[in-house]
């Protein structure tokens, strides 16, 4: 079972992290790629970057695909510098939500027009207006990030965003019928990709993690892991007896 309370996944990938030997981990400091990628679902994964954070695990890369925050100073700042731009007028009116927001939008969709033609005028002068008096406030710079060379570098990666990368051990989590391959019966070709990318983003050992319960819900392996050879694989069954 697998939740947040009795969180496996996270509790298996920190003990074989600690284990890890050392000239693994100086050898990725030096090579400049992670000791440990954990790859998977944006659920899975904010399950186990939480209980590493929690116990002082320092963690790269999101965890999930964040919902993207729509603000309003960017808007205009795109529109100070192009006034016709679509983009600029779409975060505006999605921000300020005003009366004529649907009316607007299904007009620009059916007749495939630039949002700036169904805006009202009033509303269009006065935004231009707005957007000729900003300035953009100056950039704080960024936060330096002190890595330890000492310790496992530990990032996080959805399927897509793991292409590219290597790391000394994987940990793909989430491999389970219904979410990799999303339907056992009819395998999509770009769900074997993601299996495949996953997987030979490995340089010393990959760990493929599935669980019967997550939360309420049953769960079964993905047929994936079964193709495999038992020979290059080995089961380890994570229960309350194991810790």
């Amino acid at each position: 079972m697998q939740n947040l309370k009795a969180n496996y996944f996270g509790r298996y990938i920190a003990e074989q992290i600690d284990v890890i030997p050392a000239e693994e981990i100086a050898e990725a400091h030096e090579g400049r790629f992670p000791t440990v990628l954990v790859i998977g679902p944006g659920q899975y994964l904010r399950q186990v970057r939480s209980h590493l954070e929690a116990n002082s695990y320092q963690c790269q890369g999101a965890a999930a695909v964040e919902k993207v925050e729509v603000r309003r100073e960017e808007g205009l700042a795109i529109l100070r510098a192009q006034p016709d731009a679509n983009l600029g007028w779409r975060i505006l009116i999605e921000s300020d939500r005003p009366p004529f927001h649907d009316e607007v939008i299904r007009t620009s969709v059916a007749h495939r027009t630039p949002l700036v033609v169904a805006i009202p005028p009033q509303y269009h002068d006065r935004i231009l207006e707005e957007a000729a008096a900003y300035e953009e406030p100056p950039q704080a710079p960024a936060p330096r990030i002190v890595v330890d060379p000492a310790r496992a570098t530990i990032k996080f990666a959805s399927f897509e965003a793991s292409k590219g990368l290597s790391a000394q051990h994987v940990f793909v989590v989430g491999m389970h019928a219904g979410d990799l391959p999303q339907r056992p019966a009819a395998v999509d070709d770009l769900e074997v990709c993601k299996m495949i990318v996953a997987i030979t983003r490995t340089r010393k050992q990959c760990h493929l993690l599935y669980t019967g319960r997550w939360g309420k819900n049953a769960k079964r392996s993905s047929p994936f892991l079964g193709w495999i050879r038992p020979d290059r694989r080995e089961f380890v069954n994570v229960t309350k007896a194991y810790w």
